[in-house]
């Protein structure tokens, strides 16, 4: 599905993955719902000929994926609040992907169901990247 995405809107999807493995107790179908939120974001929000890039690591004691992409940006006052329900960063370039502003906040939410957290860093012009961590668990 993602794949299919990138090349109609013509853009590079690149995906890289952990180096070194960990065991995450977690709701997989939720952590794909997370996931699939923020590449959404990413394909709505990238040019033709952007880039969305995908990378898992372990880093101490969390896996990180961050989703990068090359699309619009955000700028820096609207940064504390996209992860609210039904916030709109540009609400007219929002209503051209249908989106109604949640999400980011299911991102959130599912985040911290797992004890973990999101956030996002983003340059207008340049892209945005957001970054989801989630501890590492022994059990659940």
């Amino acid at each position: 599905e993602c794949e299919g995405r990138a090349r109609q809107k013509e853009q590079t999807l690149l995906f890289s993955p952990a180096s070194v493995p960990a065991l995450l107790w977690v709701d997989g179908d939720k952590i794909k719902r997370a996931v699939r939120h923020l590449l959404l974001n990413a394909f709505n929000f990238t040019p033709a000929g952007g880039v969305i890039d995908v990378s898992v690591d372990r880093v101490e004691d969390e896996v990180v994926i961050r989703v990068r992409d090359t699309g619009q940006g955000i700028d820096e006052t609207h940064l504390p609040y996209i992860f609210e329900p039904f916030y709109k960063a540009d609400p007219a370039l929002q209503t051209d992907f249908g989106g109604v502003g949640l999400g980011l906040t299911v991102v959130r939410l599912i985040a911290a169901e797992h004890k973990g957290r999101i956030n996002a860093e983003s340059v207008p012009g340049k892209g945005s990247v957001f970054t989801l961590r989630l501890p590492i668990q022994t059990q659940i």
